[in-house]
C-alpha cells in the first residue's frame, strides 16, 4: 500500500542521509588530524646539500644554483658563465640578480625561470 512505500522510503532517505553525515564528520576528522600533523611537523629543515637558489635560465642546459656554502657569489657566478660558455660580461649584473633573489626569498630553497638578457637588462650598472 501507499502509506507502507512512502514510509520504507523514508527509512532508507534516513538512512543515507545519517550515512551521508557520518562520512562527512570522517572526512572532518581526517582533514583535523592532517592538519595538526603538519602542525607538530614544524618547518622543514634545510640541509648543508640542499640548494638553496636554483635559476633556470632559458637556453641555458645547467641551472645556476647556490649552496649553503657559496660565499662568493662573483667566483660563483663567473664558473657557471664559464661552464655554460656565456659571457663573463654578464657576470656583474648576474650576482646583483642572486643577491636580489636571496634578499628578497620568503623561504627557501627559491626555483626560478629567467631569461638572462632580461636579468642583464634590469640588473646591469
Amino acid at each position: 500500500d501507499e502509506k507502507a512505500r512512502v514510509s520504507s522510503e523514508r527509512n532508507e532517505l534516513r538512512g543515507s542521509l545519517e550515512m551521508e553525515r557520518e562520512a562527512v564528520e570522517q572526512a572532518r576528522r581526517s582533514r583535523e588530524d592532517a592538519q595538526r600533523a603538519i602542525e607538530e611537523a614544524g618547518p622543514t629543515q634545510l640541509s648543508v646539500g640542499d640548494v638553496l637558489i636554483s635559476v633556470a635560465f632559458t637556453g641555458v642546459p645547467q641551472p645556476l644554483e647556490l649552496m649553503p656554502w657559496d660565499t662568493n657569489l662573483e667566483a660563483l657566478v663567473t664558473k657557471w658563465l664559464a661552464a655554460v660558455q656565456r659571457s663573463s660580461r654578464l657576470q656583474p649584473s648576474v650576482v646583483r640578480y642572486l643577491t636580489h633573489l636571496e634578499a628578497t626569498a620568503e623561504a627557501f630553497p627559491v626555483r626560478v625561470e629567467a631569461s638572462l638578457l632580461d636579468i642583464h637588462e634590469e640588473f646591469a650598472l
